[in-house]
């Protein structure tokens, strides 16, 4: 039986909606030489791990399926795919990349077979930006701009040491390696040889590097890749210390030539980071009733200088419950402090917006920004600034907001926030109008293994704030349901958490919403879902797992009526704390100084924070410990 001379890695993680074309690209492949596929998926929680099996199955003398059940980290999984090849060559494709040419593996095998002192080859890749809000380059480019590419074929190090331009460095899918040249075993600082600009001058070292002047792959932005989805900044502090690891590595045999390709990087990503843009949606869908419709996104350079010096600008910076909060409060809000304000949130939130009618937004993406940085710039709401709604992101706010979050304070959320917010006690939160729901296309296909929606319950059993509930409760509801002839459906992020008995169909937020509209109940554990489902009334069950998040976060506190269900869950064996008891915080409180020298007494503290309004400058001379 004839012996495979190259593996294709491919990797996976969360990569469902490009998976197929990533994995199609490879087998549409024109070659004589025989080549197998290692497909390593980093225990995702969306549909990756069921497309492989799919392909596994159909091509079970190609494809060799390494599916993890826990999650490792990018590195660690790439690694590991590094270490299970056996064979002559082998190349690397993450599965939201593609190939686009049939005659890829053909042309780069037969290069390097007729040149054995290279150690890779490489080519031209184009790319691509499903994101726009992560776009790097213009439409159009393409990633080897380098002149002398298109004049020589074989290269050496030496080639490259007066070139500071970086258009000379293939990219990752694109890297045909002569496995013999990844000395893994000696390698002890793997990220830096795994990482794509050092990895390519690690080859170097290795042997030359054949160059295929011809685009074979394309590099897709989709906001949510390895790299795709960090901040600038946050990308260049990975490109540094892989920089410095791999010159440790290597001795520092080329660390003149690895610092100038540093410099350029810094000064490249500075300007992204200076130049970032948010994205917004001025308008509204058309039909209002219908979620779930895409909108073109326009882009806005969020600058501080440059906001409207009319206008308030709250940043919600929690999960979806903590959006419709906000949203709730502010009229009240505006009468509070005597002008519009503008929104800014989350994308998957935008949803909330339709739902109140609500005009008066941005929608921004907050990767990589220092939310406590910008909370200490306008640590109260001030026109013409960003104020961060959520207390986690207050420094001076950390030792009232853990009674909060540990569920031993004596006062529930809703009144806490308004405290926060320096509303009146008495400030009502508004409920939104909108909340007639029309199926989507793309909804309905999803749905479609649904017998009915009538006879279809969807239980959201994760909590993110209280603590969860067993599984054991959630499976005996589920059994009652069942024995009724009701199709129960399990509305979860982490697909470890579906509930056994239950079907699985992947839901954005949006959808869930609209989703739940039609069916015939649901049952959730207390989280922000319960606020956007409120509408449902008597078909809405929320569970809570102690007589603390009961009295915390009721949803009829906020939203007042006595239609929805709340249900109480104390299982055997579980202590309970009720907030009367109070007891101490779970980590030890932080200490206000003035001037970093003077201990603030708490009184005095605490008279700040009724007075704050009026003695927001008071926070300036405070340092924490």
């Amino acid at each position: 039986m004839e012996k495979a001379i190259c593996t294709v890695l491919l990797i996976s993680y969360n990569h469902g909606p490009y998976i197929r074309k990533a994995i199609d690209s490879v087998l549409e492949q024109e070659t004589k030489y025989k080549v197998k596929v290692h497909i390593f998926d980093d225990a995702s929680t969306d549909e990756s791990q069921e497309i492989i099996k799919e392909y596994a199955e159909k091509y079970p003398e190609k494809i060799y399926p390494f599916l993890a059940k826990e999650n490792r980290g990018a590195q660690a999984n790439i690694w590991a795919a590094y270490k299970s090849v056996d064979t002559k060559y082998c190349i690397l494709l993450e599965c939201d990349d593609y190939w686009c040419d049939k005659k890829k593996l053909q042309l780069q095998i037969s290069a390097m077979e007729s040149h054995p002192e290279c150690s890779f080859c490489g080519h031209d890749t184009a790319f691509s930006v499903l994101d726009e809000s992560s776009r790097e380059y213009a439409e159009g480019e393409h990633a080897c701009t380098e002149p002398r590419l298109r004049s020589q074929i074989v290269f050496s190090l030496k080639d490259f040491d007066p070139i500071d331009t970086g258009g000379y460095i293939p990219y990752a899918s694109t890297r045909l390696i002569r496995t013999e040249c990844l000395h893994l075993d000696r390698i002890k600082y793997k990220e830096s040889v795994l990482f794509d600009f050092t990895q390519f001058y690690y080859l170097l070292l290795q042997g030359k590097y054949y160059y295929i002047d011809r685009i074979m792959s394309v590099y897709q932005r989709t906001g949510s890749g390895v790299c795709s989805h960090k901040d600038p900044l946050e990308f260049l502090d990975t490109f540094v210390a892989n920089a410095i690891d791999f010159n440790k590595e290597t001795n520092g045999v080329i660390r003149d030539k690895i610092y100038r390709d540093c410099m350029l990087q810094i000064s490249f990503r500075l300007h992204l980071s200076h130049n970032a843009p948010a994205v917004f949606c001025p308008q509204p869908p058309k039909d209002e009733d219908k979620l779930g419709e895409d909108l073109s996104d326009d882009h806005l350079l969020l600058r501080v200088n440059s906001l409207d010096k009319d206008k308030f600008y709250f940043l919600c910076n929690g999960g979806i419950g903590f959006t419709m909060l906000i949203r709730g409060l502010k009229k009240a809000l505006e009468e509070r402090y005597g002008g519009p304000i503008v929104l800014l949130i989350a994308k998957e939130h935008e949803f909330v917006m339709r739902m109140y009618g609500e005009l008066n937004y941005l929608i921004v993406d907050t990767k990589g920004v220092n939310l406590e940085a910008l909370s200490d710039l306008c640590p109260n709401p001030e026109r013409g600034s960003m104020f961060v709604c959520h207390p986690f992101a207050h420094r001076e706010q950390t030792n009232y907001y853990l009674p909060q979050l540990g569920m031993y304070s004596s006062v529930n959320f809703f009144d806490w926030m308004k405290q926060f917010l320096q509303l009146p006690e008495d400030a009502e939160l508004e409920v939104p109008h909108n909340t007639h729901f029309e199926l989507s296309a793309a909804l309905k296909k999803k749905i479609s293994v649904l017998p009915s929606l009538k006879k279809t319950v969807l239980v959201f059993p994760e909590a993110y704030t209280l603590t969860g509930i067993s599984m054991a409760v959630w499976k005996a509801k589920v059994s009652r349901l069942r024995k009724k002839k009701i199709t129960v459906v399990s509305c979860v992020k982490d697909r470890s958490n579906v509930i056994p008995g239950t079907m699985y169909i992947q839901l954005s937020l949006e959808e869930a919403v609209v989703l739940a509209s039609k069916c015939h109940s649901v049952y959730a554990a207390r989280n922000g879902i319960c606020d956007a489902l409120f509408f449902l009334g008597n078909r809405l069950t929320v569970l809570y797992p102690s007589h603390s998040a009961f009295f915390q976060y009721g949803v009829k506190t906020m939203f007042g009526g006595d239609a929805i269900h709340e249900e109480l869950v104390l299982e055997p064996g579980v202590h309970y704390a009720v907030p009367a008891q109070m007891p101490a915080p779970a980590s030890a409180p932080r200490k206000a100084y003035l001037f970093g020298r003077f201990p603030v007494p708490e009184r005095i503290y605490r008279f700040y924070l009724r007075h704050k309004r009026f003695l927001y400058r008071f926070k300036r001379f405070v340092t924490w410990n």
